[in-house]
C-alpha cells in the first residue's frame, strides 16, 4: 500500500513541477515578480527536481518487495 502511494506522490509532483517549469519558461505568468535570473534559476530548479523524483520513481519502481 505504502509503494503504491509513493508512485502516485511521485507521478503527480514530476507532472506538475514539469507543468510548471514549461508555464514558467514559456509564457509570461508572473513577469512583474519574477524576472530575469530569478526566472530563470526557478526554472531551473524546478527541471532538477523533476528529474531527481523521476530517478527516485525509476528505483522505487525497479525495487521489488
Amino acid at each position: 500500500m505504502n509503494k503504491q502511494v509513493n508512485i502516485w506522490f511521485s507521478a503527480v509532483m514530476i507532472l506538475l513541477v514539469t507543468c510548471g517549469a514549461i508555464l514558467f519558461a514559456f509564457t509570461d505568468v508572473m513577469i512583474d515578480t519574477l524576472y530575469g535570473n530569478k526566472r530563470i534559476l526557478l526554472i531551473f530548479v524546478f527541471a532538477a527536481y523533476s528529474i531527481y523524483r523521476s530517478m527516485r520513481l525509476k528505483f522505487l519502481l525497479k525495487r521489488k518487495d
